[in-house]
């Protein structure tokens, strides 16, 4: 209910933001969409991408759920078309004007969780081993010029008991995302430093993430030590309730 309702309160400011001179869509709790052959029907459905065009801040997808197709959007991030992904929590907007696009959609389904597996706790052992989630593979020849105000993952990684407990800036670029699991986003980002191996810094964030891989991105949030949340999901140093603090695209 809570990711709800800050999914409204979200969406409802990017609508007013977006259609600043027209009329405002009507917002409203989603219509039940198609459940496929076998799917219970609960709020979490799935549905294969059809069409996927880049908004900017958002993804917009054609889907297609049991041989109807809607419009939704997501934020921003590369999907696969002809995939099957799951989706959830979702709010319906009428008359939808992007003017990333120049286009107005008669209904659209804006996405709170899209992912390749089903979320929450009970799910996560589906989605691979410990490593697949806990690291990512390093990126050669990146460097990244930081501030006064932020330490490189290599004087994290080298001075963990330091930082333990305590709020700090990194920067990097996003090199993973994995939306929803847990009621959290998790975000990679590595900044070409290194300490003993470690090169990979895990955030968790319940912000609506507004930023694409690939991208150079500024967090602030607490340093955590030994974290384990179950099902394999083990972090030796961990940020937490990360926000952004700037977005270099």
């Amino acid at each position: 209910m809570k990711k709800l309702i800050i999914l409204l309160f979200s969406v409802a400011i990017f609508a007013s933001c977006n259609n600043s001179n027209s009329s405002a869509p009507i917002l409203e709790k989603s219509d039940p969409l198609p459940t496929l052959p076998g799917q219970a029907a609960t709020t979490e459905k799935h549905a294969v991408v059809l069409e996927a065009i880049d908004g900017g801040t958002y993804t917009y997808l054609r889907l297609e759920a049991d041989g109807i197709e809607f419009w939704a959007a997501i934020t921003a991030r590369p999907v696969e078309i002809g995939k099957s992904y799951y989706y959830e929590e979702s709010v319906t907007m009428r008359d939808f004007e992007s003017k990333q696009l120049n286009r107005t959609f008669d209904s659209i389904l804006f996405i709170g969780y899209f992912g390749e597996n089903p979320s929450g706790a009970a799910q996560v052992q589906q989605q691979g081993s410990t490593q697949d989630h806990t690291s990512t593979e390093r990126k050669e020849d990146l460097s990244i010029e930081h501030s006064g105000d932020e330490i490189s993952l290599e004087e994290l990684f080298s001075n963990t008991e330091k930082y333990s407990g305590k709020e700090v800036m990194v920067k990097g670029k996003v090199v993973k995302i994995n939306m929803g699991i847990m009621d959290r986003n998790w975000i990679h980002i590595q900044d070409g430093t290194n300490h003993e191996g470690l090169h990979d810094l895990t955030l968790t964030t319940q912000e609506l993430v507004g930023y694409a891989l690939d991208e150079v991105v500024s967090f602030k949030g607490t340093i955590t030590l030994k974290k384990d949340f179950g099902a394999g999901y083990f972090y030796p140093v961990i940020m937490e309730n990360a926000e952004v603090v700037k977005n270099d695209k």
